[in-house]
């Protein structure tokens, strides 16, 4: 119960936050005439945005990349686990 009400007020006062310092007026006088991002900014987050976007759309590129490391790993705390019957399930 105190999880969920949590939960709530913190999603209350992120988009409160959120309506604060996006949609409201600059009320500090040297903040009204920022520029948006230069272009050496976008030079820095378009990889950001494209491997973000990269992740979430298709992850099994560094799943698989991670797989072998995360089985070893597995296998030396619990060496009982079978991560061939694991892999071999269908999907």
């Amino acid at each position: 119960m105190w999880g969920a009400l949590g939960l709530i007020l913190n999603a209350g006062y992120l988009l409160w936050l959120y309506q604060r310092m996006f949609l409201g007026e600059a009320e500090n006088e040297s903040n009204r005439n920022l520029t948006d991002l230069t272009r050496r900014e976008w030079a820095y987050l378009l990889p950001l945005i494209i491997l973000s976007l990269w992740i979430g759309i298709y992850p099994r590129t560094f799943t698989d990349y991670l797989t072998k490391s995360v089985a070893c790993v597995v296998q030396q705390v619990r060496p009982t686990y079978s991560t061939a019957a694991r892999s071999s399930a269908p999907e």
